[in-house]
């Protein structure tokens, strides 16, 4: 079975401080559910840009394979930042590093980005701002923040999240659009209600 490593200032429970002097090194890796359509933007803070879990999931089962990464490695960028476990702001974001972020971005061509902060769940002063910025530094990509969707604890189920949204957003949005305008050339007079998946109205 194909094992990945990462090496570094990181801890497998990611949103405990790790004392100062501490190294950890971590192995059997798993990784995403599938490829991504577009480019995105993810960043653990913490020195690693690697959002895993166990490497087998089905313990039992064999036959099992890890599918490729949501987000190919290189597409994978980091700021230098740090939120603490309790929602203290231990390295403020700089807006020098946000903009040298949006340039790798522009120069990508990017269509969409998925903004993922570590500890942004408790307090998501960060990556409101990263968002804020890049939407309006990158109007033409779609951007989205993790906890924008949910204020899961564990980055791994919160990162996948955004990163999913990033994936189907920019088509879900061309939709909606063109969608809203023929409605509108049609004089269409009632109320527009986009159902989700379980059921509810979005």
């Amino acid at each position: 079975i194909p094992m990945s490593r990462g090496s570094g200032i990181h801890s497998r429970q990611a949103h405990a401080d790790l004392p100062a002097g501490t190294y950890e090194r971590e192995i059997s890796k798993e990784g995403f559910f599938g490829r991504a359509a577009f480019f995105h933007h993810t960043h653990p803070p913490t020195g690693w840009t690697d959002f895993t879990g166990p490497l087998r999931p089905r313990a039992f089962d064999l036959e099992y394979r890890r599918p490729d990464p949501l987000v190919a490695a290189p597409f994978r960028l980091e700021l230098p930042e740090r939120i603490a476990a309790n929602g203290s702001v231990l390295q403020p974001l700089r807006e020098e590093d946000l903009e040298r972020i949006a340039k790798d971005l522009e120069a990508r061509e990017v269509q969409a980005v998925a903004v993922s902060l570590l500890n942004a769940y408790c307090n998501p002063v960060h990556e409101q701002m990263a968002t804020a910025y890049l939407r309006k530094r990158l109007p033409r990509a779609y951007v989205c923040a993790g906890t924008e969707l949910s204020r899961e604890w564990f980055e791994y189920e919160r990162s996948c999240t955004a990163m999913a949204n990033a994936y189907v957003g920019p088509r879900a949005d061309a939709y909606l659009r063109r969608l809203a305008e023929h409605l509108e050339q049609r004089a269409f007079k009632g109320r527009l209600f986009i159902m989700s998946s379980n059921g509810g109205v979005m």
